[in-house]
């Protein structure tokens, strides 16, 4: 039988895959729309993100991934089994996946996320750090005794790590992701201007407004004893303090890996400057701050939200770079 490799990000916010020579052929939303009643699967992937927050009674949302861990094994299954049957076609029944997980993961969360994948029919499957994966996919030989430092920022956890001679030094899974930059626009709107905005009205602003000193509108449900439809007027400088408190602590998770790692990598982070990579990477004006809080150059990879996903199948020829055989890495995730 034929086999060939196939990465997979399986993401909280994103489903990506990549094949070699074809390049990224899967980005979907990892969000399905259940009839809560038959439980039957009314939309998935792209098709359900312009409902978010729109969804009338008897219509569940199920997030298959939350914080990089399965948290609906059977969604989990589908999603994966649907999106690789799809793309690779009956002839080719047992592919060979490498998969991407946090730097930080139980045995509990690692074999939940192998097993789904053996369940989809994968003959082989490997399991590779987002961070080592992003940092194949930008380009980085960390094979060289030589310190790089990669962030991958995703929607819902960053995985910072620190990586020499195919190894992972330090590192650490922070629980802060671009789905929290978002939570922190709704809960600022509350509490500043006493209105409540949706996920995808948040999401809008974070995205096309962090950046420019025109003012602007947003419409959403006053907050008060009596509720009514309500405009208000904000702007880039508003929307960065908004934010502060949530990109502070993400400042502060990175900085607690460098104060472990080896002076020497040290002088070499500095020298190669750190890689941001992930979604959360296109957040305008992070790369500033992050290169204040930590007094290092920052540089973003090219289609940072690629770089995990095209790397990932690198683990089949840097065994050393799987998941668990990796060293200097507590196995708790950090709740920072």
């Amino acid at each position: 039988m034929f086999l060939f490799e196939i990465g997979v990000d399986l993401g909280s916010s994103r489903f990506r895959m990549y094949i070699p020579h074809k390049g990224v052929v899967i980005n979907e939303r990892s969000l399905i729309a259940l009839n809560e009643l038959s439980g039957d699967i009314m939309s998935e992937g792209d098709s359900v993100e312009n409902i978010i927050g729109k969804t009338p009674p008897g219509i569940e949302l199920v997030y298959p991934i939350k914080r990089g861990v399965i948290n609906d094994l059977d969604m989990a299954v589908h999603m994966i089994k649907k999106y690789i049957t799809g793309r690779t076609g009956s002839s080719v029944l047992r592919p060979k996946i490498a998969m991407t997980v946090p730097i930080v993961l139980t045995e509990v969360e690692r074999n939940s996320l192998l097993k789904v994948a053996l369940t989809c029919g994968a003959r082989t499957v490997k399991t590779i750090p987002s961070p080592v994966a992003a940092a194949f996919g930008c380009g980085i030989d960390i094979s060289l005794p030589n310190g790089r430092m990669v962030i991958d920022i995703g929607a819902s956890v960053t995985d910072i790590a620190v990586m020499s001679l195919n190894s992972v030094v330090c590192g650490a899974t922070v629980k802060i992701g671009g789905d929290d930059f978002t939570s922190s626009l709704i809960e600022g709107f509350e509490k500043h201007h006493g209105i409540r905005i949706g996920y995808l009205t948040a999401e809008d602003i974070k995205m096309n407004h962090t950046n420019f000193s025109k003012e602007f509108s947003v419409g959403g449900m006053s907050t008060g004893i009596k509720k009514f439809p309500h405009k208000v007027t904000s702007n880039a400088g508003e929307i960065r303090e908004m934010m502060l408190d949530t990109v502070q602590h993400l400042g502060e998770g990175i900085n607690n890996v460098l104060e472990k790692t080896p002076p020497e990598l040290i002088s070499d982070i500095i020298n190669n400057s750190i890689v941001i990579c992930g979604g959360g990477a296109k957040l305008s004006g992070l790369d500033r701050f992050l290169k204040t809080r930590l007094n290092a150059n920052i540089k973003i990879a090219e289609e940072p939200e690629f770089c995990a996903v095209k790397g990932a199948v690198n683990v089949f020829k840097n065994m050393d770079c799987e998941s668990g055989s990796m060293t200097g890495v507590s196995r708790d995730r950090s709740e920072s």
